[in-house]
């Protein structure tokens, strides 16, 4: 993301005190080179040096950054230049590492993604904060130094460097924190990020402030005011990180897209493209390039602004008028695009995909104006552009750009350039092509594609996206090749022409590398000598474009074709060079591609895209409406015509109607309404169309699509679909009578499909199976405590349960998709006395309907144990009467769901004069029963690869049975204790429907209590001489109580319900008892 001048547009740049008209080189004009570019390696730029500063002028040693065929000095050609352009190399090396080192990380993460949690907001973070941000805070800065003319001293370096490598280390904290759970972190991150590019605004100003008046100095500026706002969206990406409720979890969502993608990349681009654009085109800068940017940046800025505070304040309308004055703005810039291609047509992937680019970020922000216009702040808006913005938008962009630029910045002159440039633009019109139409495709929303479909083209496109790296390599390889050839070929020609080298450069005053050969621009955009003209010239020699050969740009002119004399007509030379350029245009277009036209280009793109899809559809065929029963008879002809249906979820877990009869043909549309006063309730059917997740009272449409073959349809939120929120779809002939899908008459019961399989697609799959019970608990989990604290002193107790759902580890690498109180598998230990007053209050930050049943409490449950849907709250008052060990748990139905996915805990309430004693734990039991998520699922956490089945809850056979959460964790952790003291353990079976046999090998209990009373102490009147013990605590599901007991010499004593079968899938763990 670098911009070149065009010279010839807007005449010579200011002259710096003490310089003579032939010291002031102008510039040539953009792309006058062919393949050079405006970019010139260091040891190519002249140095200009003024002898005394103007007052008031701050002079920065070699202040006029040339970019063009600039040629130094004889003295200064005779000089070595390797010392300061090495640095320079350097300095854009040491920069540009994060880039590449993102880009492989992004690449190993790709591949990885499935076990990666939180894998679409890491990719989309690693592209915009890694990729994009990095690479602006580089090439932003080297920009500003070519178009002020202003180069920074050394001693600046350091510092740039320091803002770089914050930003990416302030990345790397904020996926950590992210992935961790630990917002602190993020927040910090975020802090770091922000204050980074602050600084970069802050420089860039006073780089702009210390320059001379430059014609480009707009771009600069809006370089400064893009870096600005990206701190304003780091601190919406920070509180987006806390859970918020649905509705302000959207309006920051859209405000952080629109003031990070929109404000801070888009005006970045926008700005750079002003004179990036004709230079990669070769061609000369529109008159009115300025003008129209004056226009459109500010109507961009604007549009960003008020797109974001309209957003926050919940105003879609306004939101939306700001986003379409934002695309009108990006419009202005897609048409100054537009009419500079017309002198010249793109060439290569680099101009093809920038040209992408924009017309992404130009078509995805008119759809987010619509769609901001017709559904409001809905999470699922912004989420619908992420694709578009990120894949379409910020990455072809970003390799587009660098397709240019880092051939560029290479050197070597004009030849290497070029072969450089031609390694990088490989294939690039089949690889823009492929790109965009893979994109497109994976931007529908979820249900037009059938899933195989999806899944090939994100492949072939992330493939054709990722060849950037390749390119990348093999360009620089061909730089250094050729660049090491020239060296050789030069020092051989060197050594060979010693002898005769002053005389032969006396007798050729234009040979190159000589002063009477500097090459100024024409009129028409040419380099021409700098004696052409001139009094007393009988011929002037002109440069065309590309025929620089020499080693270095500007030091040599391997061609020159007679041009008239004095003050004649040039128009047959500007015919020849004209007629050369397009034969040279044509040759390197052909040979990026290894002699392919880009028409061939083209149809070879859009082949492969419809190979892929075509491939998805032979793997699934139903999927896309075919149907390979009856001897491969295809899809039945759409007849056109639309069969539209009112359903209603209600509060009995039912979808009414639940069968839809269709005649065989028509395409089906489903308004879905939901009318369960408390529950969440979506519709997926098994060809991927889907209502998402609605609110009670909230409506949706579902276009099924063309109906051809029975279809099966269900509620995906966990349980509803076993507890028979199920929907069949049957074609039917004009008779009325069920069809199947080769048309022959189907006489099995359609109802039968989706009432009785409630498992979801792919739940075979045991968790288990992946579970090793001897493997200690992964690396990120935290063994939960087991030490019961006492009671506290306060007679009410205030309690917030914040249901969340989250990824949690139940078992060594099974982690499932948990549904919590406050975050945690097992929600939080309460502990009181008979009479304390608690007082909970109950916050649902879920995507379902949630309640909570405390067994503590003697409550009518009418109004405190109600399900209340995602975003309300309740508060749950009760007296502790009795005491005992009371399980509390989710009421919701399926309750047995929603206890086997975490929602459940413990209230201790302490018998009067219970004893002290030296350590005391707690224990509660449950069981989890799980599967693979279906594919079609929605709002399982990133990193959730299991899910409650609740067609395994009905058999009985559970996949783990653990203590507190977790089945391994305290035989890694054990708990600790000395001989003789004395242990109390309490001890719940918090089911959903088993108990347990609570025993502790190697020892005995003196003291059992369950249910609310002793059943053994050492004094009681049925313990004659305090001789009696027990081996075991029995309790049923619901049930609890504690033992007590002394440990009479170290080691290590195991604890396990001694239902084996039990035990054996986690129910045990260790007391470790040291001397």
């Amino acid at each position: 993301m670098i911009s070149a001048v065009t010279q010839s547009s807007y005449g010579p740049a200011p002259v710096s005190p003490g310089h003579s008209a032939r010291q002031h080189r102008r510039h040539t004009p953009a792309g006058a080179d062919d393949g050079a570019g405006p970019f010139p390696p260091n040891d190519v730029v002249a140095a200009v040096t003024a002898p005394a500063p103007h007052p008031g002028l701050k002079w920065h040693g070699r202040s006029h950054l040339r970019i063009g065929c600039t040629v130094p000095s004889p003295a200064a050609t005779e000089r070595p230049t390797a010392a300061k352009p090495r640095r320079g190399r350097s300095w854009h090396r040491t920069a540009g590492k994060p880039v590449r080192w993102w880009l492989v990380a992004l690449v190993v993460v790709i591949g990885v993604h499935r076990w990666i949690p939180e894998t679409r907001w890491l990719m989309v973070h690693m592209v915009t904060l890694g990729l994009i941000t990095t690479s602006i805070m580089v090439w932003s800065q080297h920009f500003t130094e070519a178009l002020l003319h202003h180069k920074l001293p050394d001693t600046d370096r350091p510092r740039q460097i320091v803002r770089i490598y914050g930003v990416t280390a302030g990345t790397v904290l904020l996926i950590a924190g992210m992935l961790g759970g630990w917002w602190w972190l993020t927040v910090v991150a975020a802090t770091v990020i922000g204050a980074m590019l602050t600084w970069h605004g802050l420089a860039l100003l006073r780089q702009l402030r210390e320059a001379l008046p430059a014609r480009f100095g707009i771009t600069v500026r809006w370089y400064a005011t893009a870096s600005f706002f990206l701190p304003v969206g780091a601190i919406f990406g920070a509180i987006l990180a806390r859970d918020l409720p649905a509705e302000w979890h959207a309006r920051l969502l859209l405000a952080h897209q629109a003031v990070n993608v929109l404000g801070f990349v888009g005006l970045t681009v926008s700005a750079t493209l002003l004179t990036l654009w004709p230079t990669i085109l070769r061609t000369r800068m529109r008159d009115d390039a300025v003008r129209l940017s004056r226009i459109a940046l500010p109507l961009m800025a604007a549009g960003s602004l008020l797109s974001a505070l309209f957003a926050l304040t919940g105003h879609p309308v306004l939101t939306a008028a700001g986003l379409a004055l934002y695309t009108v703005g990006a419009a202005l810039v897609g048409v100054l695009m537009l009419r500079t291609a017309r002198r010249r047509r793109p060439e290569g992937y680099m101009g093809w995909s920038l040209a992408s680019g924009v017309a992404w970020l130009v078509v995805t922000s008119a759809l987010a104006a619509w769609l901001v216009a017709t559904r409001g702040l809905e999470t699922s808006v912004a989420q619908t552009l992420t694709v578009p913005f990120v894949a379409g938008f910020l990455v072809q962009t970003l390799f587009g750009a660098m397709s240019y630029i880092l051939p560029s910045t290479m050197g070597g002159g004009p030849a290497t350039v070029r072969a450089s440039l031609a390694a990088m633009n490989r294939a690039g019109v089949y690889r823009a092509t492929v790109a965009n139409l893979c994109i497109a495709l994976f931007a529908l929303p979820a249900g037009v594609l059938p899933s195989w479909v999806r899944a090939l083209v994100s492949i072939v496109g992330a493939v054709v996206l990722a060849a950037f790296i390749p390119l990348m390599i093999s360009s620089a390889k061909v730089s250094v090749a050729a660049r090491r050839r020239m060296v050789a070929e030069r020092a051989a020609r060197a050594s060979s022409s010693d002898d005769d080298a002053a005389p032969h450069a006396a007798a050729s005053p234009s040979r190159p590398g000589q002063a009477g050969s500097v090459p100024t621009p024409s009129s028409s955009g040419e380099a021409v000598p700098a004696n052409a003209g001139h009094g007393g010239s009988s011929s002037r020699t002109v440069t065309t474009r590309g025929d620089v050969e020499g080693s270095t740009m500007g030091q040599g002119v391997a061609s020159s074709v007679p041009a008239g004399h004095g003050g004649g007509s040039s128009r047959g030379a500007s015919t020849q060079r004209e007629g050369d350029g397009s034969a040279r245009r044509q040759s390197a277009a052909s040979s990026s591609a290894g002699g392919v036209s880009p028409l061939t280009q083209l149809l070879a793109g859009v082949l492969t895209v419809v190979l892929a899809v075509a491939a998805g559809i032979a793997i699934a065929p139903q999927s896309a409406g075919f149907s390979l029963s009856g001897g491969g008879g295809s899809a039945a002809e759409g007849t056109g015509e639309t069969t539209e249906v009112t359903m209603h979820a209600r509060e009995d877990m039912r979808f009414d109607p639940s069968e839809i009869r269709v005649p065989r043909g028509n395409r089906l549309v489903i308004t879905l309404v939901n009318e369960d006063p408390s529950m969440v309730h979506d519709l997926v059917f098994a060809n991927g169309a889907t209502s998402g997740r609605l609110d009670p009272g909230a409506t949706a449409t579902v276009d099924v699509g063309v109906v051809t073959d029975p279809l099966d349809g269900w509620c995906s939120v966990i349980g509803h679909r076993s507890m028979g929120m199920t929907v069949n779809v049957v074609p039917v002939d004009e008779n009325g009578q069920a069809v199947s899908g080769d048309g022959t008459h189907d006489h099995s019961s359609a109802a039968g499909g989706a009432a009785g399989s409630g498992t979801a697609a792919g739940s075979e799959a045991d968790p288990a199976q992946s579970a090793d019970l001897n493997a200690a608990p992964g690396k990120g989990f935290t063994t939960r405590s087991p030490v019961l604290e006492p009671a506290s002193e306060e007679t009410v107790h205030r309690v917030t349960l914040d249901v969340q759902e989250v990824a949690r580890e139940v078992a060594p690498g099974v982690t499932m998709d948990a549904w919590t109180y406050n975050g945690q598998y097992m929600g939080p230990t309460l502990r009181g006395k008979v009479g304390d007053t608690f007082e909970v209050t109950l916050e649902n930050h879920g995507s379902m309907g949630h309640s909570v049943d405390f067994h503590a409490g003697d409550v009518s449950p009418d109004e405190p144990m109600r399900t209340i849907a995602p975003g309300e709250s309740l508060v749950y008052r009760f007296k502790a009467q009795r005491s005992g060990i009371w399980l509390y748990h989710c009421s919701s139905m399926p309750m047995s769901t929603h206890v086997a996915a975490g929602m459940f805990g413990a209230v201790v309430i302490d018998p009067p004069d219970l004893p002290a004693v030296d350590r005391e734990y707690l224990l509660v039991q449950n069981e989890t029963y799980l599967s693979a998520p279906d594919e079609n699922q929605p709002d399982v956490p990133e990193g959730a690869g299991a899910v409650v089945d609740p067609e395994k809850i009905k058999t009985g056979q559970p996949t783990f049975t653990m203590f507190n959460g977790h089945a391994t964790q305290y035989m890694h952790a054990p708990l600790t204790a000395r001989p003789d003291e004395r242990v109390r353990i309490w001890v719940l079976a918090a089911g959903p429907s088993m108990g347990l046999s609570f025993h502790v090998v190697g020892g005995q209990f003196d003291t059992v209590y369950k249910e609310g009373a002793y059943q053994l102490t050492p004094s009681a009147t049925n313990n004659p001489g305090g001789t009696g013990g027990a081996q075991a605590l029995d309790l049923a599901s619901a049930q609890g109580g504690f033992v007590e007991l002394s440990f009479p010499e170290a080691g290590t004593y195991t604890f396990v319900n001694h239902s084996f079968a039990e035990a054996e899938r986690g129910a045990k763990g260790l007391i470790r008892v040291a001397g």
